[in-house]
């Protein structure tokens, strides 16, 4: 059933979905797509950030997202402002977005969007019509703006050579800026290939006649497939291109384009392109892309979607939030619980938190909220700016603390800040879980965003110099460090620019020197940083290939904002140390411009989507996972930019007072009823629309499911518990649109077997404590994760 929401500061946007898949579209400018993407899962689409909830005026936006536009390109035919609302007719899951007459054109736009009810596929007929009193040449122009970090992937006609093939089979159209010796572009036999990177920042275009009609665009284990028709008989813009991929430092483009047509007045032009979204993995050889993406390309069918089609020329269009329940509303799931099958040990769900924020008795109720309401166990304790620290080196001998030096340092307002928030969080119980990670650049004369290998003992004694003081003076305790951050970022002030190697370097420089001051009891979690492939083929490798290290790590860390990174767990498992443990250090779903002081959408969607992805790092092997952030704070190593926006706990600058905002309460119906050092057990059968994992205490015996249902109807669960604790009674937690942790009526387990009414559009937990010495203890055996 469709949903109006607010999306990317758009009030009034309609979400299309099915069970597996979403798309966005807003009303208030356009037509666009904004979103699309699995449920709960990435966007594959590019909002611009600085562009979200924008409207009206004369000046031309790009917004992001999907477009129409009018080919060949020009100014201004092709640059017509889209600001203002566009009128729109809706069935279940089908729109129709029009737009007014352009001013500069005089054409009017028509993008038609038909979701498959029971497929991730989408059919867009985008339409043009002439309503000038004149004849117009174009073609219609359907443009895709896509996340950053992907890989588009163009297919080349069949290779053959000889007497059959003496004429050209195709186009290849240049721009004046596009260099084929670019290293994004991947020049295959069979492919072309195009690599966003936001390292670069020149932008790159070519055309192609493609005749393979389709364009793939592969992200992060997902695939965006498009295909679209080729009309031999017609002639296509930019020397008979009907396909094209642009790349900038931000995003990347794939473009189909409809024949060149003259229009006469009143006239019509349609273009249609059919989506495709699915699971794949492949790296960039045409072997993979063969075995991998080929076959989904293949068994991709227009026929079915076009029969979904026909079929709602039926159906009467109804009025929006008029479409009737599902005939299928509270349709069962059977599913069983085995606590003899127990997967990773969870070390808990923690926070993210600024010490630049502690202003005394201010802070202290958020960090309650986090500590008893959202039952945070595991605190990262951000220090910033490293570069603003140790501004004139403390003496020549990075060998010998200058401490007339460093007490003078560590009793400024700014370190200060950083004891007491430690100190509160000690007396609150929070040590050995407690890390400490420092952010921003170095300190100028070490090189400012890089170390210069000279200063590498210089920069090892400066983060030292804290831990020892911290312990030695203060009497604080933590039990982890993240000594650098997002190293491997090198386009931002995250941390300083390290490769592989030298960040492995620095570490192990550092664990000597902790061990010959006595803090040989602190451990290490890394590389932290931003990027997963980056981790996993340069600086993990380089952290297992020194035994000093590895003695020292308590767990790898790393960074993601679009959940589970597929093939990471198997990673491990086939390393030198596959009994490594591995933390996501930074979690959160996306939110464009809250770093840079602009307010994020903060809605169920958005919470439902950040815990979707806490529940797809658990459930595929993360021993932890800590929200980025607690709590809205300052950012000095972002300066210049605003106020950074993330937290679960919005900051009222008036009141000063601190307030959960939903993903607080959707995080919660996690991390309240799973207690460090559970074990995730095995949930047998197919859960169906349900997204379901569960989890047991063995010393307090407690059991938790914890899920989403992303149904727009209630759905019945038969749930059966083996080789777990007999229980009476399930209570039962929701957290949708409206309710915040609503407690509904206990769940009855009669001989180990119960039935709940999981709320629609919900994330749900079920929990309860067991018996004691129910369960013998030789059936609670660990086994591998599945």
């Amino acid at each position: 059933m469709p949903e109006k929401i607010n999306y990317n500061g758009w009030p009034n946007c309609i979400r299309l979905s099915n069970d597996e898949i979403e798309l966005i579209v807003t009303t208030d400018v356009g037509p666009r797509i904004m979103r699309f993407g699995f449920i709960n899962g990435q966007n594959l689409l590019y909002p611009v950030p600085e562009h979200a909830g924008k409207t009206g005026g004369e000046e031309w936006r790009i917004y992001g997202g999907h477009r129409l536009w009018l080919a060949p390109e020009a100014l201004p035919f092709s640059y017509n402002p889209d600001n203002d609302e566009v009128e729109f007719e809706l069935q279940d899951k089908h729109i129709k977005l029009i737009q007014a007459k352009e001013a500069i054109t005089g054409i009017v736009k028509e993008i038609e969007i038909t979701l498959s009810p029971d497929k991730n596929e989408v059919k867009v007929l985008h339409r043009l019509i002439n309503q000038n009193l004149r004849e117009v040449e174009l073609a219609a122009w359907a443009i895709t703006m896509l996340a950053p970090g992907g890989r588009a992937i163009i297919p080349q006609e069949p290779y053959g050579e000889g007497d059959d093939y003496l004429l050209p089979s195709r186009s290849l159209a240049l721009w004046q800026y596009t260099k084929m010796n670019d290293p994004r572009w991947i020049w295959g036999e069979k492919y072309i290939q195009v690599k966003q990177d936001p390292l670069f920042t020149s932008e790159q275009k070519i055309g192609v006649t493609n005749k393979q009609g389709w364009i793939a665009y592969y992200l992060k284990g997902e695939v965006l497939i498009k295909k679209f028709d080729f009309d031999p008989a017609v002639v296509y813009p930019d020397y008979n291109c009907n396909n094209e991929t642009y790349i900038s430092a931000n995003y990347l483009e794939i473009e189909t384009l409809g024949p060149l047509t003259k229009l006469a007045p009143g006239g019509m032009v349609e273009h249609t392109e059919h989506w495709l979204l699915a699971k794949a993995t492949a790296d960039e050889t045409d072997k993979s892309i063969d075995t991998n993406i080929l076959p989904i390309v293949s068994s991709f069918q227009m026929k079915m979607i076009i029969s979904i089609v026909s079929a709602f020329i039926f159906w009467c269009f109804l009025p929006y939030g008029a479409i009737s329940q599902p005939k299928n509303a509270g349709a069962a799931v059977s599913l069983q619980f085995d606590g003899a099958k127990r997967l990773q040990q969870i070390d808990g769900i923690g926070v993210n938190v600024n010490t630049r924020s502690w202003n005394g008795k201010e802070l202290e109720p958020a960090l309650e909220l986090l500590l008893d309401s959202m039952h945070a166990t595991i605190w990262r304790v951000i220090v910033e700016t490293v570069e603003k620290w140790e501004e004139v080196n403390d003496n020549s001998d990075p060998f010998t603390f200058n401490w007339d030096y460093y007490n003078k340092l560590y009793g400024t307002p700014k370190f200060q800040k950083a004891w007491d928030m430690i100190q509160y969080l000690n007396e609150r119980g929070i040590t050995d879980k407690l890390m400490v990670n420092f952010m921003g650049f170095a300190p100028e004369w070490m090189g400012v965003k890089v170390i210069q290998p000279k200063y590498e003992d210089e920069y090892v004694e400066m983060i030292l110099s804290f831990y020892y003081y911290a312990i030695k003076t203060r009497h604080l305790k933590f039990g982890l460090i993240a000594p650098t951050n997002e190293s491997d970022h090198h386009k931002y002030s995250e941390g300083p620019h390290l490769n592989g190697k030298q960040h492995a370097r620095i570490i192990q420089k550092l664990i000597v020197r902790m061990d010959a001051l006595g803090l040989g009891d602190i451990r290490i979690v890394a590389p932290d940083n931003a990027g997963m492939e980056s981790s996993l083929n340069e600086f993990v490798p380089a952290l297992m290939a020194d035994s000093i290290v590895m003695l020292r790590m308590a767990h790898f860390g790393f960074h993601s904002y679009n959940g589970y990174y597929p093939g990471l767990k198997e990673y491990l498992l086939k390393s030198p140390y596959p009994k490594s443990s591995f933390w996501i250090t930074e979690w959160n779903a996306w939110c464009n411009g809250c770093d840079d002081g602009i307010l994020g959408e903060y809605n169920y969607d958005y919470a439902r989507k950040s815990v979707y992805f806490l529940l797809d790092i658990l459930k595929n092997g993360a021993s932890a996972a800590l929200a980025w952030e607690g709590y809205d704070s300052y950012y000095e190593h972002h300066a210049p930019s605003l106020f950074s926006y993330w937290g679960l706990l919005a900051y009222d600058a008036e009141t000063r007072t601190y307030h959960p905002r939903k993903t607080f309460y959707t995080i919660a119906q996690v991390s309240k009823f799973v207690p460090p050092d559970s074990w995730q057990i095995s949930v047998s059968a197919n859960p169906g629309s349900l997204m379901v994992l569960s989890f047991y205490d063995s010393a307090s015996n407690r059991i938790t499911i914890v899920g989403i249902n992303n149904k727009n109807h209630p759905v019945t669960l038969n749930g059966s518990l083996k080789n777990l604790p007999a229980i009476s009674s399930f209570e039962m937690y929701y957290t949708d649109s409206v309710q915040n942790l609503h407690k509904n009526d206990d769940v009855a387990v009669y001989d180990n077997a119960f039935t709940a009414t999981v709320p629609s559009n919900s994330v749900y937990t079920l929990t309860g404590l067991g018996k004691k010495n129910d369960v013998a203890e030789n059936a609670m055996k660990p086994e591998p994760a599945n």
